[in-house]
């Protein structure tokens, strides 16, 4: 199987489109596939388990990635709480570092400025590491 070289679809996925009329600059099949750093088609990367023992059985909701001031900090939202861990290494210790957020709604994270926001329904926190 040669390297695939085209890197421009600006038709964007065509799922329901047939191999006979599909468009010439349209995806047909991106299953487990996406640009690479390049702009070319790759396999989707492998997963990895990032928590450890202590949210092993807890329900993962969000998961959010911020670097601040050059450690890589991994937030997750579960059971009515948001935890972190801190480092790149793999599997991860999360430590709670807010609770009480309703178990109903998702996390919405953002980072700026060195921080990062995190909301849920009327609970607003930040966190600076």
């Amino acid at each position: 199987m040669g390297l695939i070289t085209r890197n421009q679809f600006p038709q964007g996925w065509q799922p329901s489109a047939d191999a006979v009329n599909a468009p010439p600059d349209g995806l047909l099949r991106m299953d487990n596939l996406t640009l690479d750093e390049l702009g070319a088609l790759a396999l989707r990367l492998g997963s990895s388990k990032i928590n450890a023992t202590a949210l092993a059985t807890t329900d993962i909701r969000s998961l959010y990635a911020a670097v601040i001031s050059g450690t890589r900090y991994r937030l997750v939202q579960g059971a009515g709480s948001v935890y972190r861990a801190s480092g790149a290494t793999l599997p991860a210790d999360f430590s709670s570092i807010a609770s009480g957020l309703d178990t109903s709604l998702d996390v919405q994270f953002s980072s700026y400025l060195g921080q990062i926001f995190f909301a849920s329904g009327t609970v607003k926190k930040k966190y600076d590491g």
